[in-house]
């Protein structure tokens, strides 16, 4: 899809100029201490089929032939904890940025590549029980993301499986880390008039949305709709 590969292009020419030092990244809650250091971003990367991390086995150690290769001086600029890395000759980056706290939980967004073009961003929750990561994934694919006050307001799919053939219809969302965090509310469409090749993907929704009701669902909307009248509505 246009808008993804497009982007997925300019994050990765941003992220190619790799620093050769680490730059001291910002003071970080205890609980992202772990073996006097803070937590390999790998750990948050790398979950079991329950949703958790031992901070016992994991990291870039776990697996043999990776090795740190440098940093990213922007975005470790920026807050974000991580590195670029290599492993069988290719080149992955894995970082991940603590943005508040809401209820017992840290929010984070993270940053991993695959390897090849692709990357994987995702906005999730993350509890500490000892030992144990208990990370919750709330939001993938996220192309912008920032913090205002109290609130993270970021750019996603919206109803990205409901969409007539996928349509990559963006949408700007934002979240309240003090009330209701794990309900997130759209602000606005993000409609681009410059991407032509979007406009089917459009049509097709708005016609969709026009659609006269048939005989047989305006029989069911009236019947639904019926209870709420005074007097009742008697014309089904």
């Amino acid at each position: 899809m246009p808008i993804k590969n497009g982007l997925c292009l300019a994050f990765i020419l941003f992220l190619s100029s790799i620093s050769s030092y680490a730059t001291e990244p910002p003071p970080s809650p205890t609980d992202f201490l772990n073996k006097g250091g803070l937590i390999d971003p790998l750990c948050i990367y790398e979950i079991d089929a329950h949703h958790t991390t031992s901070l016992k086995k994991c990291g870039i150690k776990t697996k043999k032939g990776r090795e740190i290769i440098g940093y990213n001086k922007q975005l470790i600029n920026d807050g974000y904890i991580g590195f670029n890395y290599t492993q069988s000759t290719r080149h992955y980056y894995s970082y991940y940025k603590i943005l508040g706290k809401t209820g017992n939980s840290y929010v984070v967004y993270t940053l991993n590549s695959d390897g090849n073009n692709g990357q994987f961003s995702s906005l999730d929750l993350i509890k500490r029980n000892g030992d144990t990561l208990h990370i919750q994934k709330i939001n993938n694919e996220i192309f912008e993301i920032k913090q205002e006050d109290q609130k993270i307001i970021y750019s996603t799919y919206v109803n990205k499986d409901s969409l007539p053939d996928h349509c990559p219809t963006l949408g700007t969302f934002e979240r309240d880390l003090t009330h209701d965090f794990e309900n997130e509310k759209l602000v606005y469409i993000n409609v681009d008039p410059l991407k032509k090749s979007d406009q089917p993907c459009f049509n097709n929704q708005a016609l969709e949305a026009q659609k006269p009701l048939s005989a047989k669902e305006l029989k069911v909307f009236a019947q639904q709709f019926a209870p709420k009248i005074t007097p009742p509505f008697i014309g089904y």
